[in-house]
């Protein structure tokens, strides 16, 4: 049994378990299993959150034999080491952070998969390789809040064949991705298994910042000054990135409290069957989603 709780408005990113809350609701629900989640980033803060490999351990030998000497906590595929750590305040902590803020639970565990250098930079290949790994690993949702304006056919069918539901950023260049020559990866492969969130704010609008699309974009998220809490220190985020981080956290809860054992479509047709509607967002669903709302209705339908 776990308790969950939320902000009744607005959420709000953790250090760790210390949580800025606002007129907190709490919830009770059965945890049925556990859950990884592959987050595709820049390197990240260590937290007990963080994933670990039973199969391997510290001694410069591949115990498991899967390629990757002392993937005890993931892999740095920018650097091909195993060093995913950081103590600096970057994009992969910031992201676990706003997704632990959501889903601070023991059955939901990070498994960092490092492709940004310390300039946020990274390749294709690289985010190919990750997912790979994260498959082998048994992650059952893929947070990508990187993208790309270049398509790539090996990366599309990379994502398209994977088991994996993906929550990816609709990206911060204020595009209608539905118009010709607007495309951003992997947002406009329009796949079964993706959920791309654009950014509301506080007022439940599109952000200025948001790309968006009625034919592209799936469904918008809180985006906007996000406060976010980096070794004892509160910071204000914004960004795409944020939002997706937000909907990982809550897919995470979903998959883990539900009856039954969702694949990634049907994980994403319950995460869009909750949306709060509003004709202030262009996007396919028509709304954003809720963390209350979507807890309350699956506590409604249970």
């Amino acid at each position: 049994m776990i308790i969950l709780s939320y902000p009744s408005e607005w959420p709000y990113c953790s250090d760790e378990d210390k949580v800025i809350k606002s007129q907190i609701t709490k919830l009770k629900y059965e945890v049925n299993r556990d859950c990884i989640v592959a987050v595709i980033d820049g390197c990240v803060k260590q937290e007990k959150s963080i994933w670990k490999n039973k199969k391997e351990r510290i001694d410069g030998i591949d115990n498991d034999k899967n390629g990757y000497i002392d993937d005890v906590n993931g892999w740095n595929f920018n650097t091909n080491t195993n060093d995913v750590f950081t103590k600096q305040q970057v994009h992969g902590s910031q992201i676990i952070t706003c997704i632990n803020s959501v889903c601070t639970i023991n059955n939901i565990k990070i498994l960092p998969l490092v492709v940004l250098n310390n300039k946020n930079k990274g390749n294709i290949r690289d985010i190919i390789n990750a997912i790979t790994y994260a498959e082998t690993q048994g992650a059952q949702i893929c947070n990508l809040s990187v993208g790309t304006a270049v398509y790539d056919d090996r990366l599309q069918n990379c994502i398209k064949h994977s088991k994996m539901l993906f929550v990816v950023a609709a990206g911060n260049f204020g595009l209608n991705l539905d118009k010709k020559n607007n495309f951003w990866f992997p947002v406009s492969f329009n796949l079964e298994n993706v959920i791309s969130v654009a950014s509301i704010n506080k007022k439940n609008e599109l952000c200025s910042f948001s790309n968006y699309g009625k034919k592209t974009v799936d469904v918008a998220a809180p985006g906007e000054d996000l406060k976010y809490c980096f070794n004892g220190k509160t910071q204000i985020l914004s960004g795409t990135s944020f939002s997706a981080a937000y909907i990982t956290g809550i897919a995470a809860v979903i998959y883990i409290v539900s009856d039954t054992k969702l694949h990634s479509y049907e994980l994403k047709k319950y995460l869009l069957s909750t949306i709060v509607k509003s004709d202030k967002i262009n996007v396919k669903s028509g709304g954003f989603i809720s963390f209350k709302k979507t807890l309350k209705d699956l506590k409604d339908k249970k």
